[in-house]
């Protein structure tokens, strides 16, 4: 039988595989199948964690990622599961989180594979969105703010829901709104906290829906067990 760890990380990898599937910018590759799947080994080693973060912020929230809260709520997951769960280092803690989801190739949005620090267009980028002056400027943004994150110039704004304190609060995990019914199902002591705007928001400032009529948001949980073994991180 699992033990409840091994549940709980079944559950995160689970849930951030599917969110990639589920957000950001979407459109037709301008590269066949073939070359999608293929994954660059140059690609994987230059890798480092600042790139692994900002691409992992515009599978989840879209090249604008620099504008929503998401980003420095998925680094404090990445940090708690690398230090106290896969006992690792920071890079291979996000790749599994994601699935590999920095340097697959051969799921969703190829394109954002070949994100790198030069701000190029990527070759699979879609070839009905702007890059210049439009994407390519918000990836220059999203990819700054991961490095900042990093540096300990941004923090997560996780907090217990309702607190009154400027305590934060550890998050253990994340999925869009989708896996979180499952997870709350799941673990009903799970806490939801509140990381502040996690939303894909339209140009009226409501929050988009998907097709089936559910609001594109991300959510983030804390596990009160955890805070029991670990404590504050």
């Amino acid at each position: 039988m699992k033990s409840d760890d091994q549940k709980l990380l079944g559950a995160v990898v689970f849930a951030a595989v599917a969110f990639l599937l589920l957000v950001g910018v979407t459109g037709p590759s301008c590269g066949g199948s073939s070359r999608a799947a293929a994954q660059s080994p140059a690609a994987v080693s230059a890798l480092t964690p600042t790139i692994a973060l900002a691409r992992t912020g515009v599978r989840e929230s879209g090249t604008r990622a620099h504008l929503r809260d998401d980003m420095a709520a998925i680094h404090a997951v990445v940090s708690f599961l690398g230090e106290h769960i896969y006992r690792s280092d920071y890079l291979t803690a996000i790749m599994r989180a994601t699935n590999r989801a920095p340097v697959r190739a051969d799921a969703p949005r190829p394109w954002i594979t070949q994100l790198m620090p030069s701000s190029g267009r990527p070759e699979l980028f879609p070839g009905h969105l702007r890059w210049q002056g439009r994407h390519g400027l918000w990836w220059r943004r999203t990819y700054r703010h991961a490095r900042d994150i990093l540096r300990g110039d941004i923090e997560h704004r996780c907090r217990m829901p309702g607190a009154i304190d400027d305590v934060p609060a550890v998050p253990h995990a994340w999925g869009s709104e989708h896996d979180s019914i499952v997870f709350r199902r799941d673990h009903p002591d799970a806490i939801e906290l509140d990381c502040g705007q996690t939303c894909t928001l339209e140009r009226d400032g409501s929050v988009r829906q998907t097709a089936d009529g559910m609001p594109r948001c991300n959510h983030f949980f804390s596990l009160p067990r955890y805070e029991r073994r670990f404590g504050p991180s």
